[in-house]
């Protein structure tokens, strides 16, 4: 599971947004949660995410044992930058990658 609210992979410039109580789940013997926010991924090409005076908080991700979530507000694994952005109160984390 990825990006529960917001999934980018190409360029994206996220300005005045509200990115709240977003939630990935993910049970099983493997696999991948992350993003439960917002998901910046260089999936096929050049990826870059611009966040400016936006919210990103109560954003959450859940998984069983086998399963390290990751981003729980943001997960980012390209070029990302960010200015006048709140990033709090997401779990288990608020970025992974930043």
């Amino acid at each position: 599971a990825a990006g529960g609210g917001l999934g980018n992979t190409g360029q994206t410039t996220v300005q005045r947004t509200l990115v709240i109580g977003n939630s990935g789940t993910a049970n099983g013997a493997g696999g991948n949660l992350v993003g439960g926010g917002i998901l910046n991924f260089a999936f096929t090409g050049p990826t870059q995410l611009t966040l400016v005076d936006s919210v990103v908080t109560a954003n959450k991700l859940t998984a069983s044992p086998a399963i390290t979530p990751l981003g729980g507000g943001i997960f980012t694994d390209s070029v990302f930058t960010i200015t006048g952005t709140v990033v709090a109160g997401n779990q288990p984390d608020q970025c992974f990658g930043c």
